[in-house]
This record gives structure tokens, sequence and C-alpha cells, in this order.
């Protein structure tokens, strides 16, 4: 997964998808009951910069709903402490937002927004329950907060 993650943040998005294939594989050959939360907010964040990336309108609306859907089985696999990947992830929505929902269809742009709403929903329930007055919020849930904000003001 390590060299997955090196390859979406130099954009080497065909060698990455090959490195998450293997970290998959072997993560399905652990015990029963091992978690991929890990793997998962990573893969989802390779579909989204990717499309972000290439900006090619073909698989937008295909590769953020698997994004969004990893992101969301995620979060319900996983400890309170670790909850802030999905935002951590989710923050690129604005970008998706600004680069493809004008090409949507109708039916894509409201799932689209039920989407950004259940990212919302959430971090609403997250920061209820681990906000710290002292150290306040991560700034990676800020800034998905501040552009969920954004997107859920611009429909």
């Amino acid at each position: 997964m390590q060299y997955a993650i090196a390859c979406v943040n130099t954009h080497e998005y065909e060698r990455a998808e090959m490195y998450f294939k293997t970290a998959y594989s072997f993560a399905s050959k652990k015990s029963y009951g091992f978690s991929t939360f890990q793997i998962d907010n990573h893969f989802a964040r390779f579909l989204l910069e990717r499309q972000i990336y290439h900006r090619n309108p073909i698989d937008a609306f295909r590769n953020f709903s698997k994004a969004h859907n990893l992101l969301i089985s995620a979060h319900r696999d996983i400890e309170q402490n670790d909850r802030y990947y999905q935002f951590k992830v989710a923050k690129c929505y604005k970008d998706f937002f600004e680069i493809f929902y004008q090409q949507f269809n109708e039916e894509e742009k409201k799932i689209f927004v039920s989407k950004c709403k259940e990212i919302n929903s959430n971090l609403a329930i997250y920061e209820k329950e681990t906000y710290n007055p002292h150290e306040g919020l991560r700034n990676d849930v800020l800034e998905c907060k501040s552009n969920l904000k954004y997107i859920l003001s611009k429909i």
C-alpha cells in the first residue's frame, strides 16, 4: 500500500492501481475479519485524484460513487480515533464538484448532492463526538467541512 500511496502522490496512477490490486490481494489472504479500511481510504483517494488529474468526464460519476462507497463502508469499520480518515479524502469532493458536476445528468447531480450531505452528516457526528475545545478539529476535517459547505451552498 505504501508504494501505491507514493505513486498517487507522484501521479503515477497506472502503477498505483497495480499496487492497490496487490495490497487487496494480500489483505484477502488474511484471516476473516481483517479490516481493509486503510487500503479503502487510500484507494478512494486514488479514484478521486486520478479522475481530477485526468479531467476525463467519462467515468467521473462512476469513480466518484465507488470512492464514496468505500469511504462510507470504511467509516463503519473503524474505531472512533481513526474516523477522520474519511474526511481527509472527502475534502477532494470540492475539486470534483468544480470539474465534473455540470457534466453530470440530473439524476447523477441528485446522487452527488446526497452523497455530499451524507459525508457532511458524518462530519457533524464526528465533530460532536470528538471535539475538544483545547485542541479543536484536525485541519483535514476543517477543510472538508469548508469544502462541503461550499458545495452545498452552490447547489
